[in-house]
């Protein structure tokens, strides 16, 4: 995976996480990961089209998940409804719109999809990822994303 690509995922999600959770977002590693098992957790996946093609998911584990949307909705959340994933699927939806902004800018063009929640995609075509941490706990950005015509 090109390193701009990935770069342009990267910044918006330590910006974003930041200003919109008021807490660092820190990169543990970025490394490639095609036998990469995905493991129980809140998933947002944001399919990309246009000159960059596939999916880009983003994997909140559950109690993590459940903190962050207590965090953005400014309250308490008991568990994983349809709150919990608006505010999550929003979290992604608002970083892959940057990422495609910052790509724009560097003359790729290419469209995101609105976030599907916990969406079955094969993880044996996960190209990449990008694991975190944050006071939350882990978060990682699972790539699936190829160059398209």
């Amino acid at each position: 995976m090109k390193q701009e690509y990935l770069d342009a995922f990267l910044a918006p999600a330590q910006m974003l996480w930041e200003s919109e959770l008021s807490e660092p977002l820190q990169l543990i590693e970025a490394k490639t990961a095609t036998d990469y098992k995905a493991p129980e957790n809140v998933t947002a996946v944001i399919g990309i089209s246009g000159q960059l093609k596939g999916n880009v998911l983003y994997e909140f584990g559950n109690a993590p998940g459940l903190a962050i949307a207590s965090s953005m909705m400014g309250e308490p959340l008991e568990e994983h409804d349809e709150i919990s994933m608006s505010a999550l699927g929003e979290l992604a939806n608002m970083i892959s719109g940057s990422a495609a902004t910052n790509l724009s800018e560097h003359g790729i063009s290419c469209d995101i999809t609105p976030p599907e929640m916990n969406s079955a995609v094969a993880s044996a075509s996960t190209e990449f990822i990008a694991a975190f941490t944050s006071s939350f706990g882990l978060f990682n950005i699972r790539f699936n994303l190829a160059e398209g015509a």
